[in-house]
């Protein structure tokens, strides 16, 4: 059971880099070239960035038109031995109130896209692209609908929350993706198999150290996300074919007018036959350079 549950636990693992969710699809183009300058000595002596322009504007994350963040992803390895690898995420302008965002994994050069979604300063979907970090080459895909909620509410009502806000997002995610682990082949089939995230802010004006610099000002948010899996099979020695719910509790450093600097697995653990697994799990992101226009 302890290697069944480490290999359902990776599996599960896909969700974990990327903040939320959105439909996910192929990009024409790359994004445009991201300045990766070493920032860090510039951090503390620079003005704040100004407030973005543009239907995304939001204060947590100003994804406006031509700005860029690298990111060094860290996640479990096949081994036991965490991993790391780097993507980028770059803003273009969409129409209405959606802009689109980018996303380049430096790995294997592969650029997805996907449109986000925003209403009066707050972004209303976030597109995961990022799922291929965590366990490599994957066979399938797996397509996110939004339901319900927010990703980041706006500058208003952070405000009248008194920066103490909890909010939820919901989305739907369906397909079936395939992989092999240490000889064992692992198949999940989604069907319309609802994601819960619960956010919270925990604090406010707080330090954070990343490779792209030191900050001061950083909101910490907590979020606990619960994703049902429809089914769940490992062809093992004794073969299994489950279906489960996976919780996930987590945190995100957000700079105001810069954006997501960091993300940290907290803990995790699963319903299998009725009982509560916790699981010994790590990950997140931290944020290397930025380059914002707006």
């Amino acid at each position: 059971m302890q290697k069944r549950t480490i290999l359902i636990l990776i599996f599960a693992a896909i969700l974990l880099i990327a903040p939320a969710c959105g439909r996910q699809d192929d990009a024409a183009e790359a994004p445009a070239a991201v300045v990766e300058e070493d920032t860090a000595a510039q951090v503390e002596d620079a003005p704040a960035p100004a407030v973005a322009s543009g239907p995304c504007n939001n204060v947590l994350f100003p994804l406006a038109d031509g700005n860029q963040w690298v990111y060094e992803a860290t996640s479990p390895g096949g081994d036991g031995n965490p991993t790391t690898s780097e993507y980028a995420w770059s803003v273009s302008a969409g129409s209405g109130d959606s802009v689109t965002l980018g996303t380049l994994f430096y790995d294997s050069g592969t650029v997805v896209s996907a449109n986000v979604q925003c209403v009066d300063g707050a972004v209303e979907n976030f597109p995961l692209t990022v799922s291929n970090l965590v366990i490599g080459d994957l066979e399938g895909a797996i397509e996110y609908t939004y339901v319900s909620g927010k990703y980041l509410p706006s500058l208003q009502e952070l405000e009248a929350g008194n920066w103490q806000n909890t909010w939820q997002t919901v989305v739907n995610a369906s397909g079936t993706i395939a992989t092999d682990y240490e000889g064992q082949g692992m198949t999940i089939v989604l069907e319309d198999s609802p994601i819960t995230m619960d956010w919270q802010i925990l604090e406010k004006d707080v330090s954070v150290s990343v490779p792209a610099g030191d900050f001061s000002d950083a909101v910490r948010v907590n979020q606990k996300m619960k994703f049902e899996i429809n089914s769940l099979s490992i062809s093992a020695d004794m073969p299994i074919n489950i279906s489960t719910t996976m919780t996930f509790d987590s945190d995100y450093w957000f700079v105001p007018n810069l954006g997501l600097v960091k993300t940290q697995v907290n803990s995790a653990y699963m319903d299998l036959f009725g009982s509560n697994f916790p699981v010994e799990m790590t990950g997140g992101s931290v944020l290397i350079s930025s380059n914002l226009l707006n």
